[in-house]
């Protein structure tokens, strides 16, 4: 049985691995065919930028699709339509007209991220219930890690398909297509034989209102609006600041920007080992705000430290920065989870689909306010400036849910004691 269970966790895995590629893919190609349509640069942006604005709307509805339906069935559905809005957005080829261009590729890419956004929510139930408690670290680990992957694959995938076909016909069918198979290939998976007697049960009857509650939960949150958004503060400015202060070319850039989904990615797996051997959660996330600081400091550098202006510390810097948020990103949602159990929730689908999308939802909202905030901060302090600002910030709340963590252990130990 267990080649069966591998079996499907490869294949939760995979439709995790395409829907990260999809959101990204566009990235590197829509633009300039937008652009030879008479579409504005703005308005590209409206459309790549759709993709987080359905993602933070259709997140807190999974749970509840999830709780009624079952999470194998609510992936394959989003599995199948993230590949539909794929297809349909290879039929972008055959539109000339710079309206209808501008529309139609809000259309689909919203159909398409929606589907994308399901699959995510969906795959941390799924890709949990198919093991032990004492594997969880791992088991989320080697989805985000695959996740990772296919976020930082997406960009190079999409142009090279593109380049061969001239168009974007190849590559979004061919991620299209693949995601209709595999969505139809998970329902052919019988999860329920796989999982006796491990993992999640039920479908509980957790509330949002027990689940916000919890102590603890707030402080994770708080470190996934504030901290592990530390890429996305830095992704709007790095490219100038990098441009203007070693002279180095757009190319450079991204291949210097891979350090950090490189190092993220490698150390998913670790840090998922070390958490599943027993190492608090709560430590861990201490341990990835330290590093972010640590990075932070260094790829400014903070003002008056001009010698660390150098090309190696950049790259150090970055991976840091990656291996300090693959350490934010799983213990977080352990954390939480752990703080659900704690308080007495069942530890059911339903829940885990509750976490995932809270978890998701503090990501997005996030993900959006660093990248603004950072642009800001950029124009008005400059890049070094910037980056000190963030590090500041990270320190404050760091101090702030180590304090609060203690606290936190005794409203346990008053649970544990009812």
């Amino acid at each position: 049985m267990m080649w069966k269970k591998l079996f499907s966790f490869l294949v939760v895995c995979t439709g995790n691995l395409l829907a990260a590629a999809s959101y990204t893919m566009a990235n590197p190609i829509y633009p300039s065919e937008g652009l030879s349509r008479g579409v504005s640069v703005s308005k590209t942006g409206v459309v790549l930028g759709s993709a987080y604005v359905t993602g933070l709307v259709i997140t807190p509805f999974c749970s509840k699709l999830i709780s009624n339906l079952g999470a194998r069935k609510v992936y394959a559905f989003g599995s199948f339509i993230g590949g539909i809005g794929n297809v349909l957005f290879g039929f972008l080829d055959y539109i000339s007209g710079s309206a209808e261009f501008f529309w139609f590729s809000l259309i689909f890419r919203s159909i398409g991220s929606l589907g994308e956004t399901v699959v995510a929510n969906a795959s941390y139930p799924l890709g949990t219930k198919l093991f032990s408690d004492n594997e969880r670290g791992k088991v989320i680990a080697t989805m985000d890690c695959f996740y990772g992957f296919g976020t930082a694959i997406g960009p190079s995938l999409g142009s090279f398909l593109f380049n061969i076909a001239g168009g974007f016909t190849l590559p979004f069918w061919t991620v299209g297509i693949i995601m209709i198979m595999l969505g139809g290939l998970l329902l052919l998976q019988d999860f329920n034989n796989e999982i006796e007697g491990v993992g999640l049960v039920g479908s509980g009857t957790c509330k949002w209102k027990d689940l916000i509650t919890c102590p603890g939960m707030f402080e994770s949150v708080l470190v996934l609006v504030v901290s592990a958004p530390a890429q996305k503060w830095i992704s709007s400015s790095l490219e100038p600041h990098l441009k203007d202060l070693y002279g180095i070319s757009t190319v450079d850039v991204g291949l210097i920007n891979t350090a950090l989904a490189i190092s993220a990615a490698l150390a998913n797996p670790i840090v998922g080992i070390i958490l599943d051997f027993g190492f608090s959660s709560l430590n861990m996330i201490l341990v990835g705000n330290c590093l972010t600081i640590i990075g932070l400091i260094g790829i400014g550098p903070v003002p008056g430290l001009a010698f660390l202006q150098t090309i190696p510390v950049v790259l150090i810097s970055l991976a840091l920065i990656g291996i300090g948020l693959s350490c934010i990103f799983l213990a977080t949602i352990l954390n939480m989870m752990d703080c659900a159990a704690k308080t007495g929730i069942q530890n059911s689908e339903k829940t885990t689909s509750m976490i995932t999308s809270l978890w998701l939802q503090s990501n997005y909202i996030g993900a959006f306010l660093s990248s603004l905030t950072g642009g800001v901060t950029y124009d008005l302090i400059g890049f070094s400036w910037s980056c000190t600002v963030l590090a500041t910030i990270i320190t404050f709340v760091a101090f702030g849910t180590f304090i609060s963590s203690m606290f936190t252990s005794r409203r346990f130990s008053s649970y544990e004691q009812i």
